[in-house]
């Protein structure tokens, strides 16, 4: 893409969100993961002029149920803001469709170096229940964008909920069933090993990619790790997840 595409695409992208009108997909021309990226960080540099800060990552197509949807075999990463850090309580009409994943998201402690070992990586960390919510900035988009306009969305990142952050070992996360109710009901549940095999090994890979930029993942950041379930709808109500060993998350959902 030329750089004035790249604005463009950026600009829509950035507005679209603002607004909260979802653009139509397929109208920038993003064919391949380097000009997803570009215009990712396109928009980003919007969002730090705005005033938002850099928080965290999220990591999107980590399961390969995910992936088969958009037709690829590796995960995509996002950058998330301080605007999309949320408390206990989120209104959904600050979003234009918002879906929930139920994963683990980790905190570091120190800076993660592409060479760490999953045990290191564990050592440098704290691990927390949570939600992450995606809400793309296309209409009618999941199953139906390519993996480049979802990069190019920032991995449709809009928001996440951490519980208390603990620490845990590699083996006391590993192959850990979570479970999620709304209002007491069953809603969803998965296990860490979907994860990639395990959600450390998520981190890891989002360490190795950002290095290849010359950046890391820095003391207290947060990486969203990516979820152990597919994504569904929010509706309004409470809801209450845990994974195994973990402190639970609740969210209230208005």
């Amino acid at each position: 893409m030329m750089d004035q595409e790249i604005i463009f695409a950026s600009q829509a992208l950035y507005q679209a969100d603002n607004h909260k009108i979802p653009v139509k997909y397929g109208k920038f021309g993003i064919l391949n993961e380097e000009d997803g990226y570009r215009v990712q960080q396109a928009v980003l540099d919007l969002r730090k002029e705005a005033g938002e800060q850099v928080a965290g990552y999220k990591i999107s197509l980590s399961a390969k149920i995910q992936q088969s949807f958009f037709k690829t075999s590796t995960p995509l990463y996002g950058v998330m803001t301080d605007k999309g850090v949320w408390g206990s309580d989120i209104d959904l009409s600050k979003f234009m469709g918002p879906l929930l994943e139920f994963e683990m998201i980790f905190k570091a402690e120190e800076r993660i170096s592409p060479d760490d070992s999953v045990e290191t990586i564990m050592s440098k960390c704290k691990v927390a229940t949570g939600y992450e919510i995606p809400d793309c900035r296309y209409d009618n988009w999941y199953g139906n964008i390519s993996k480049f306009e979802l990069i190019a969305d920032g991995a449709a990142n809009a928001g996440v909920v951490a519980g208390e952050y603990v620490k845990r070992t590699y083996q006391e996360i590993d192959d850990v069933i979570g479970t999620v109710t709304l209002d007491g009901q069953p809603y969803t549940q998965g296990s860490s090993k979907e994860v990639m095999g395990h959600p450390a090994y998520s981190v890891q890979w989002l360490a190795q990619k950002l290095a290849e930029i010359g950046q890391a993942i820095e003391p207290g950041m947060f990486v969203a790790s990516g979820a152990v379930n597919m994504p569904k709808v929010i509706e309004p109500g409470v809801y209450v997840g845990q994974f195994e060993g973990l402190p639970p998350v609740t969210l209230f959902a208005k």
